[in-house]
C-alpha cells in the first residue's frame, strides 16, 4: 500500500475502503501533511486506530509529535 499511497494518497485509501477495511494503521502521510492526510482518510471513509512512529520523534520531540498526531484521535502507537 506505501508505494501506492505516494503516487496517489486518496485513490489508494479509497480502494483500501472497498477492499472491505474500515480501520488503518499509520506509517507515514503519502506525502500529505498529518491534517491533509486526516482530511483523504475522512473522504475515504477510514479511521486511523494506530501509528507507527519514528523512535527519535518520541524521544526527542515528543511534544511536536502529539501535536501532529492530534487530528487523528488515536489511542495506540507503535514505536
Amino acid at each position: 500500500v506505501r508505494d501506492h499511497l505516494e503516487r496517489n494518497p486518496l485513490g489508494t485509501l479509497k480502494h483500501v475502503k472497498s477492499a472491505g477495511f474500515d480501520c488503518v494503521e499509520l506509517a507515514g502521510f503519502g506525502g500529505l501533511t498529518a491534517g491533509e492526510f486526516q482530511r483523504a482518510l475522512q473522504e475515504a471513509e477510514l479511521t486511523a486506530i494506530a501509528a507507527h512512529l519514528p523512535y527519535e520523534a518520541v524521544t526527542q520531540d515528543l511534544d511536536t509529535l502529539l501535536e501532529e498526531m492530534r487530528p487523528f484521535h488515536m489511542g495506540y502507537w507503535v514505536v
